[in-house]
Order: C-alpha cells, then structure tokens, then sequence
C-alpha cells in the first residue's frame, strides 16, 4: 500500500469512530423507543453505506419479529420510528408445528444469532424472498445486496434484527 492509501484509510477510519462514539453518545441519552429505533437504524445504514434498512423487534411472547422501522433513502421512503405506523404483518419465528422458520432470512438471523450477507437476493435460493419482490414490484425498487444482522442486549438475548439492503458505492453513488 502507498503512503497516500495508507493516510485514507486511517482518515476513513478517523471518520468512523467518530460517528460510532456519536451514535453511541446520542443513544445513551435517548429515552424514546421509536426515535432510539429509528437512530440505531440510521447509524447502520450509514457507517454500512446502505440505502436502505429495516429493523425489526423480538415480540414480548418471542415468537415474532415486528416491523419498527423501514427507511429506503433512494425512495424517500420513512416508516416507523418517528414517522407513520409500519401495518406489515409480523414474521413468524416458528411455523404451525412449532419447527423454526429458517426460509425468512430476518428470522434465522434471528434464531440462529447469525450474520448473513447475501450477494442478490433474486439469485439466493436459500430463503423465501417473496416479500421483498412483491414490495419491490409494488414500488419500482430492486434490492440487491442484503446483511441481516442480530441485535443482542447485555445478556446476549436476541431483541431484533437490522436488515441493511443495497450497498452504496461512494465512490460511483451507485448501489
């Protein structure tokens, strides 16, 4: 590596704990759910450089993961958090005989406490992105690229997942 790259990497890197010890200040002191909801999801999204993200929560009985927040910058799309209500159906953890539902990607993140990174979704025969096509198709979007990532508390129990969707390029602004 060059003496030039050398110096932009460790400024990139300045630049991202700068922004990680902000997002960690401005949660700590956030009392709202829905806006500290909506702030985790926008600190992803942008030390990722994603353009989009959803972020869902563990139900109380644990048995479903809701909608909280789903932002899309390239549509100015803004739901849940501090804007209006997500009315999406929730995603079952387990299916009618009680056997876990590995075919959602949030949910075996979920269940399993795993990261997954998925190249395309259109070409991943692994999961069931049903959902995602039909909300694509409904609004003219193509999510592409996808890391799935389990959100922890201090005793390690899952309490949601972020969904981080269609990585930006900074150096071309495109996905």
């Amino acid at each position: 590596m060059h003496e030039k790259e050398l110096l932009e990497n460790y400024e990139s890197m300045q630049l991202h704990i700068q922004e990680l010890i902000e997002i960690g200040l401005s949660l700590t002191q956030e009392r709202d759910f829905d806006t500290l909801m909506e702030k985790i999801l926008l600190g992803a999204k942008n030390l990722s450089n994603a353009d989009a993200g959803t972020l869902y929560i563990m139900s109380e009985d644990e048995k479903h993961l809701q909608f909280s927040v789903v932002q899309t910058d390239s549509l100015d799309i803004k739901m849940g958090g501090t804007h209006e209500k997500i009315t999406w159906t929730k995603l079952d953890l387990y299916d009618e005989n009680k056997n876990p539902n590995k075919k959602m990607v949030a949910v075996l993140s979920a269940l399993e406490k795993k990261f997954i990174n998925i190249e395309d979704v259109y070409e991943d025969a692994s999961f069931d992105f049903s959902g995602t096509k039909k909300f694509d198709k409904s609004i003219g979007y193509r999510s592409k690229s996808m890391l799935v990532i389990p959100m922890t508390n201090h005793e390690d129990d899952v309490i949601g997942v972020i969904q981080l969707i269609n990585k930006i390029d900074k150096e071309t602004s495109k996905v």
